[in-house]
């Protein structure tokens, strides 16, 4: 059974930076089902299209095709954002990814943020796992 994985978007960002890496490697792991949301897009595509990178945009708008679930950013995501966050001192974009995860049953939620920097492994569910553990 494929693992239900939540990029953040660090991996992403990540795995377009440094091909050769850990995040760049997940993409191709063929035991993996990637969920995602309409936020994960909001926070990497507008920046890429400003600084005129079509390739770097090009890039995330493959890794989306390949999303199984998608969740899209509505007034009830924000409000389980609002309670993730509140409870576990998270950051908006934190707390949104979190709570999509969470609602998209994600076995795991995968970051570039480290475990002892991070309130990301406060949360009980989805596992929060560091890629470059």
């Amino acid at each position: 059974m494929p693992k239900v994985t939540y990029l953040d978007t660090g991996c992403l960002l990540d795995a377009w930076k440094v091909k050769d890496c850990p995040a760049f490697d997940l993409l191709n792991d063929p035991d993996r089902v990637f969920v995602s949301s309409t936020v994960a897009r909001l926070e990497l595509i507008p920046l890429a299209a400003f600084h005129k990178s079509a390739p770097e945009v090009a890039f995330y708008e493959d890794f989306f095709k390949s999303i199984r679930r998608w969740r899209k950013l509505d007034e009830g995501l924000l409000v389980e954002a609002l309670k993730l966050g509140s409870a576990h001192g998270l950051t908006a974009f934190d707390s949104l990814h979190l709570a999509a995860a969470a609602d998209l049953k994600a076995d795991e939620f995968i970051t570039t943020e480290k475990p002892g920097k991070s309130r990301l492994y406060r949360i009980g569910a989805p596992k929060v796992v560091y890629l470059y553990a």
